[in-house]
């Protein structure tokens, strides 16, 4: 990590390295929806490098639901300027590089950059395609258990029937 001791170029320097060592994936769109920024986490969950992902449609890394939804959204915020819309840690489908759809944890916030006010938004991402395999995982084995508690209930009873005069 930088220190901060010299000035506003350190800060942006300690900044960015802040965003690239996060876990999650970090990406700013404009106000159209091209990426302007792409943290490594998100290189890591999309599968794509930054370069390949920096000035296109963020639309590349949704299902088509999603993107139809992304530009109700943008032009829902420009036409009111309502950011009461944030999303908020909405489960969502991501786009892998290969087409690949998986479960996507995702919160979006609008922010003014300053000095112009230019609007940029910021959306944070987390891949939860290994939550998702455990929790399958978790509701087999209970079905298993079950079925398994079951099966030996039958066998005890059967077991009682024939000791029982």
């Amino acid at each position: 990590m930088r220190s901060n001791d010299n000035g506003p170029e350190d800060i942006l320097a300690q900044n960015r390295d802040i965003i690239d060592t996060v876990g999650d994936g970090i990406i700013t769109i404009n106000h159209v929806g091209i990426v302007g920024t792409s943290n490594p986490a998100s290189e890591r969950i999309f599968g794509y490098k930054k370069e390949d992902v920096i000035g296109k449609k963020v639309t590349l890394l949704m299902n088509a639901l999603n993107s139809h939804q992304h530009r109700d959204y943008l032009a829902y915020y420009f036409a009111t300027r309502d950011a009461s819309v944030p999303v908020d840690g909405q489960f969502v489908e991501g786009r892998n590089k290969d087409g690949t759809l998986f479960s996507l944890h995702l919160s979006v916030s609008p922010m003014k950059l300053r000095p112009t006010d230019t609007v940029t938004f910021v959306g944070s991402m987390r891949d939860l395609t290994e939550q998702k395999r455990l929790q399958a995982e978790l509701v087999n084995s209970m079905a298993e258990a079950k079925q398994s508690a079951q099966a030996s209930k039958i066998s005890a009873n059967k077991v009682l029937c024939c000791i029982a005069p």
